[in-house]
């Protein structure tokens, strides 16, 4: 790969202050303003479109971190659908979302650069030969390959037959395992650290919830879970990149307070901003 791991100094200086301003509230799915940016800046139709924006945070970040409720979606058979609709909607765009050299969309704003620097930053603290859970991993670019890179034993997660194919082919270091996240079982205390970049935000929340303390019990003690979350509450389906597609999310507080729960407590939490949007980039340590 192209991108060099960063800096003992870059890799201690967080990518924005851990005080959260939620810039990225806006109305949308993050991905789905990421794909529609281009074509628009300067325009009075674009500034028209950011006073909306603001005003839309502004009602939306009005909810206090942590408190919406637990669960929003109790009724299995809908969840399963939107989990369904997420792995349909990936089989269909694998290679529009991500090239085989590992570049994002061209109409992205994601900075693909970013994955070597976290993956670096968490195999500093793993011991030789770790093991590794890399959920929602996707066609295995560029996050599997960069933890096969740094000598991690790879286990590859995603539902996508589209994707895990191109994964089998992209990264043959790794271990890669057809499964939905949200049903996902694996031996306690079996693996040092677990991931997930920006394929949490695609599963209902009530699912996530139930998957942390699942994630805690795979971690062997001391072990880490690093991954990217929403930094608003937001949840729609909208078409992305060609594709049908599903988000749900909730806000920063929310998902400290649900690790916490989950005995993974919170190290850090870091704002990735992304164009106009962006996410929250959480390291837990299980306790």
């Amino acid at each position: 790969m192209r991108r060099r791991a960063r800096t003992l100094r870059d890799k201690l200086t967080p990518e924005q202050p851990q005080k959260m301003d939620h810039d990225g509230c806006q109305q949308g799915s993050p991905k789905q303003r990421l794909a529609t940016a281009g074509g628009l800046s300067g325009s009075p139709g674009r500034r028209h479109e950011r006073s909306l924006r603001r005003a839309v945070k502004e009602l939306a970040c009005s909810i206090l971190p942590g408190r919406m409720p637990a669960v929003e979606t109790n009724d299995v058979a809908a969840r399963a659908w939107q989990r369904e609709l997420v792995r349909r909607g990936y089989d269909a765009i694998s290679l529009a979302y991500r090239s085989d050299d590992g570049e994002a969309a061209s109409s992205s704003g994601e900075d693909v650069g970013r994955y070597a620097g976290w993956v670096a930053e968490l195999a500093g603290l793993l011991p030789t030969g770790a093991s590794v859970v890399d959920l929602g991993c996707g066609a295995g670019i560029p996050a599997t390959g960069e933890l096969a890179g740094h000598g991690l034993r790879v286990i590859g997660v995603d539902f996508s037959t589209v994707q895990l194919a191109r994964a089998r082919r992209l990264v043959p270091a790794a271990s890669l395992v057809r499964a939905d996240m949200a049903a996902l079982h694996l031996r306690p205390a079996s693996v040092d650290a677990v991931v997930s970049f920006y394929a949490l935000i695609h599963v209902p929340l009530a699912d996530q919830q139930a998957l942390f303390p699942r994630i805690r019990s795979w971690l062997r003690p001391g072990g880490y879970l690093l991954a990217i979350v929403g930094a608003c509450r937001w949840t729609g389906t909208e078409r992305y990149l060609g594709a049908d597609m599903f988000w749900d999310h909730a806000d920063t507080g929310t998902y400290l307070r649900w690790l916490q729960a989950a005995r993974l407590p919170p190290i850090w939490h870091r704002y990735i901003p992304e164009g106009d949007t962006g996410h929250s980039l959480i390291l837990s340590r299980a306790s």
